[in-house]
């Protein structure tokens, strides 16, 4: 099967069609349902949070979209796609998320956030900064495979500027502050008991292959620097404001909606109960 996959991807890439036909430009296929490259390349970057795009992770895309879709016919055959229960669940998420992206699409172009409102943030909660325990401030990634992970690893050891570069392009790395104890005993262990490294890893977990980057180191009884915090501050400011501009906002649009609730109706149901 991988085998299979892997020959439908280098056939498809190498020849490059461009036939409008589904059936010609498909990569994968179960009975009449094909999976196209577009789709493909969407499902990649929905999925590589941190992930690997080489052409094992690629497999892994095609092959669980064909064990997914072969058990979806099943399931349709047996009719499970008419139940009322699944539908009703698929309108309501489809309803909530359109109504997030609405919402997160009108606070984005509304609320905003001032580097004079974060500094004052921070001087008005400092104390919440000072630190009890040593803590890092980290640049993570986590892999699935080894040879993987020490290929990131060598290239953030290096001075080529270029291929570090190329590495952030192809990676998504997360940055965060973490305090001794808070991860897993294993990170916490190599970050603040036994390393004196500045790139730690690959440290082994059940799932795959940690790459952790220090980029600062913060002691017990330290405040947290401004710098160090922004974002996190940023955030929780951005939390506030859309809690206020929500208000405000639904409250201006059902000013001017044409809608009502009958109340005699809604007595009816209760009392139905």
């Amino acid at each position: 099967m991988k085998k299979t996959i892997f020959i439908l991807i280098s056939i498809f890439l190498l020849t490059g069609c461009h036939k409008k036909n589904k059936g010609y430009q498909y990569i994968a296929r179960v009975d009449d349902s094909f999976l196209t490259q577009e789709e493909l390349l969407e499902m990649i970057e929905r999925k590589t949070t941190g992930g690997i795009k080489e052409e094992n992770f690629i497999n892994s895309i095609i092959t669980d979209w064909v064990k997914d879709e072969i058990i979806f016919q099943k399931a349709k055959k047996e009719h499970f796609d008419k139940d009322k229960n699944i539908k009703n669940k698929v309108e309501d998420y489809c309803r909530s998320l359109v109504i997030d992206e609405y919402l997160k699409n009108h606070f984005q172009s509304t609320v905003t956030i001032s580097n004079k409102e974060i500094e004052d943030f921070y001087e008005s909660n400092k104390e919440s900064f000072l630190l009890e325990k040593d803590a890092l401030k980290i640049s993570h990634i986590f892999v699935e495979d080894y040879n993987d992970a020490n290929i990131i690893k060598s290239t953030l050891q290096s001075i080529n500027i270029k291929d570090k570069k190329e590495l952030y392009k192809k990676y998504k790395f997360e940055t965060r502050i973490i305090k001794k104890g808070e991860v897993v005993k294993d990170i916490n262990t190599e970050l603040f008991e036994r390393s004196t490294l500045r790139i730690v890893g690959p440290v082994s977990s059940n799932y795959g292959f940690h790459i952790i980057e220090i980029l600062e180191q913060f002691k017990n009884g330290e405040y947290l620097p401004l710098d160090a915090v922004r974002d996190d501050i940023y955030e929780i400011l951005m939390q506030q404001k859309n809690k206020s501009e929500y208000i405000v906002f639904t409250d201006s649009i059902i000013s001017i909606a044409d809608f009502e609730i009958k109340k005699e109706k809604l007595e009816q149901v209760v009392k139905s109960k």
